[in-house]
């Protein structure tokens, strides 16, 4: 009779036993308990209920999970990231770290010194005491404009009509422009906050996220709003929208197979086809994000247009397939 013990317990050794039992060839059930610190029939029973529920209760979207277990040998075959045991590697922790320090730059001061023993005691953790080199690349430093402060001073500008200096860091760029602008106004929008200035560099108005100016100089230079400027032609429906703009949408249309129409639906305006399949369209400024909610729909997403856009999926899709087979032709020849 397997010795009883907590759900916390048994969910750490299947974490733990997952990546071992993957390896090509499989693993000595004596040996992977010995390395739990479990009976063999321990084991067992987790391993149970490890495939039971995947067979009776799937998680969705997770990974696909097999279970071989021959005499006294275990081999597991996923395709998911349950293939290395569930730890923080160096980077994930500089990346991890990175964004509690940016947190603590944004959040309220005296919350800031709590973040950021936070961010170091992972680093500590994962990294040794001296992280060194890596670490040092990638620190924020606290004293820099903050979005909030950003906001702040464009307001400040906008209603004291002073020029400035901004670095705006346009979609998919390796660094920020310096541009030189008048800030009309600002505006919020489907959540986000514009600013509509006229541009010197580009000799006309133009609409800037104001998530993406990352430093501002509000200069004693004053300037004039042109007679006839209205605010409101820059909104559309909710959005701040206009030709020529800095934000630089584009329309993107995805078809929805019938399978999963009745929940994209719900989410909003759609185009219904005969078929029971729906088309939405998507005004998308970050085409990386296009491709992820695309994937994230495999066979029952599809681009209709623009064609870049199809191309970008289709070529992403193409690598992860690639990456895949990689991995799999790895473990060619072992019994699953």
């Amino acid at each position: 009779m397997p010795e009883r013990d907590t759900s916390e317990a048994q969910l750490g050794r299947l974490l733990a036993l997952l990546p071992r039992a993957a390896r090509a060839g499989g693993v000595p059930l004596a040996e992977l308990a010995e390395e739990m610190g479990v009976s063999p029939e321990r084991l067992l029973a987790d391993l149970e209920e490890l495939y039971t529920r995947e067979y009776y209760h799937p998680a969705g979207s997770g990974s696909n999970v097999q279970v071989l277990i021959e005499a006294d040998e275990v081999e597991i075959f996923t395709t998911g990231e349950f293939r290395r045991p569930p730890r923080l590697t160096p980077r994930e922790t500089l990346a991890l770290g990175l964004g509690l320090r940016v947190m603590a730059t944004e959040t309220d001061p005296l919350r800031r010194p709590a973040l950021l023993a936070l961010a170091e005691r992972l680093e500590a953790g994962v990294l040794g005491a001296a992280p060194g080199e890596e670490l040092e690349r990638i620190v924020v430093n606290a004293d820099a404009n903050t979005p909030g402060e950003i906001r702040e001073a464009l307001v400040r500008a906008a209603r004291e009509r002073r020029r400035c200096e901004i670095a705006y860091l346009k979609p998919l760029a390796p660094e920020p422009e310096r541009r030189t602008v008048d800030p009309y106004v600002l505006l919020s929008a489907g959540g986000k906050w514009y600013l509509v200035a006229f541009c010197h560099r580009s000799g006309d108005v133009r609409v800037f996220r104001a998530d993406r100016v990352v430093a501002i100089e509000v200069g004693e230079e004053r300037f004039t709003v042109p007679e006839g400027f209205d605010a409101d032609a820059y909104v559309r429906e909710g959005r701040v929208y206009r030709a020529g703009e800095e934000v630089e949408e584009i329309e993107v249309a995805v078809r929805f197979s019938p399978r999963i129409a009745r929940w994209i639906e719900e989410r909003g305006p759609v185009e219904r086809g005969e078929d029971g399949s729906v088309v939405v369209h998507y005004r998308v400024a970050d085409p990386a994000w296009l491709v992820r909610h695309v994937l994230e729909h495999g066979p029952d997403a599809e681009v209709l247009h623009p064609p870049e856009m199809r191309r970008r999926v289709a070529a992403v899709a193409a690598r992860v397939a690639g990456e895949r087979a990689g991995r799999a032709g790895q473990g060619d020849g072992v019994t699953r």
